[in-house]
């Protein structure tokens, strides 16, 4: 998921702070300021819709009051926009997860460095985007790019979506992005629902963890096309293993249970 961030400083009390916005609005704005149609904040779903195409620009935030809860017809909307939201491929952060990624949104910085791309001070930000075009002439087009998994260092894979390429940052510590027009050889992490931790490989092999809210899954790349692979997935559910087959495009999609906690490994 990428982090977009509108920011405003306030003053309070002589200080500058800073107000952390968010898009999407509560159902104020879609009920006329609670004077109706009581439906409204079913149309939140539009606005969503809207920020995330032709380009994602906001994360999807569902924000309402207690007093929803007042009306036959603001209960029906409000259950239309969960049961849209549930149904979309998001990551489920708290809020509090979501304003540290917004300052680590805010401190970051990228910068050229001979063949790739340092990115430092990112705090809990795990998520780069490139946009497509937006590289200088002979770099690497993020429409049909990749990341050279072998020479970078401190990332954990990446995933095209809408021309852009967003790369996964291990953690913290600085960052070398290197582009390619391949990943090179070994595995990658190509998505996950939740937070990664301790992600290694070895060879064709790797494994990691999970953590959060709510159903698991993860995607890992540059697999051989059409095997099937031995997974070990352990959690407060226990250990389990499943056979997965590998799609014409080298990816592996794991569905892992909604444990607090995952441990994955491959066989």
């Amino acid at each position: 998921m990428a982090v977009v961030h509108e920011g405003r400083p306030p003053r309070a009390r002589g200080r500058a702070l800073l107000a952390k916005l968010r898009l999407g609005g509560n159902e104020n704005l879609y009920t006329n300021l609670w004077a109706g149609p009581f439906y409204g904040f079913r149309h939140v779903v539009e606005t969503f819709k809207s920020t995330e195409s032709p380009r994602r620009v906001s994360p999807v935030n569902v924000y309402y009051h207690f007093y929803s809860g007042e009306r036959v017809a603001s209960l029906a909307a409000l259950r239309v926009v969960y049961d849209w939201a549930r149904r979309q491929p998001v990551a489920p952060v708290f809020t509090s997860e979501y304003l540290a990624m917004v300052e680590g949104f805010r401190t970051a910085r990228v910068a050229r460095a001979g063949a790739g791309y340092r990115v430092w001070d990112h705090g809990a930000l795990r998520t780069i985007r490139f946009d497509a075009g937006r590289f200088d002439a002979g770099r690497f087009d993020a429409g049909h790019g990749a990341v050279d998994m072998t020479r970078s260092r401190g990332v954990l894979g990446f995933t095209r979506h809408q021309g852009s390429l967003y790369v996964h940052l291990e953690g913290p510590g600085e960052a070398f992005i290197v582009p390619s027009a391949t990943p090179g050889p070994g595995p990658y992490l190509a998505g996950a629902s939740h937070r990664v931790s301790r992600w290694q490989r070895e060879g064709k092999d790797w494994s990691f963890k999970l953590e959060g809210i709510g159903a698991k899954s993860a995607e890992i790349g540059a697999l051989r096309a059409g095997e099937e692979r031995r997974v070990e997935i352990s959690g407060s559910e226990g250990t389990r293993h499943v056979r997965a087959r590998v799609s014409t495009e080298g990816i592996l999609a794991l569905t892992l249970g909604d444990g607090l906690e995952v441990q994955v490994r491959a066989l």
